[in-house]
């Protein structure tokens, strides 16, 4: 007997438009400015590993750098690793701020994830991703800054 007809539609994308690319943070290649770049291993960590700016003032920096990413508009998010130690910062890609300014204090240990915004890249390639120490919340006890991972979803 012969089956009913049916019929459905496939969107292949290969950038931007509903794909979704995560990136762990101690996989990019992480250089600081100003402070030195380690890494703690923790359970509650994407991928086991957090990425850390040991940095003691503002305007010291962490610099990632991205494996090629296709063109197309991507919504990024950041996770990182809230803390008492933890500083504010900005988040700039290929040089443009992306956001406002984070505040990565938090009373006790948390992972936090915040959509920065919207980024749009003309053609495939890697990115950087700098973050810029601008100060810390009077309640902490540092500077430092973590990131754990960076989430690009495409619009």
């Amino acid at each position: 007997t012969d089956s009913s007809v049916s019929s459905a539609t496939y969107t292949i994308s290969t950038g931007g438009g509903g794909s979704t690319l995560n990136f762990e943070a101690e996989s990019l290649s992480p250089v600081g400015t100003g402070a030195t770049v380690s890494i703690s291993n923790d359970a509650n960590a994407s991928g086991g590993v957090v990425e850390f700016l040991n940095s003691t003032a503002a305007g010291q920096t962490i610099t990632f750098t991205t494996p090629s990413i296709a063109s197309g508009t991507y919504q990024l998010q950041l996770r990182y690793w809230g803390n008492v130690t933890r500083g504010q910062h900005t988040v700039k890609v290929d040089g443009t701020q992306v956001g406002g300014t984070i505040d990565q204090y938090a009373t006790a240990k948390t992972y936090i994830t915040v959509t920065l915004g919207n980024v749009t890249f003309a053609s495939a390639g890697t990115h950087s991703i700098v973050f810029t120490v601008t100060g810390k919340n009077s309640a902490a006890t540092q500077y430092y800054l973590t990131a754990d991972k960076f989430t690009f979803i495409g619009q």
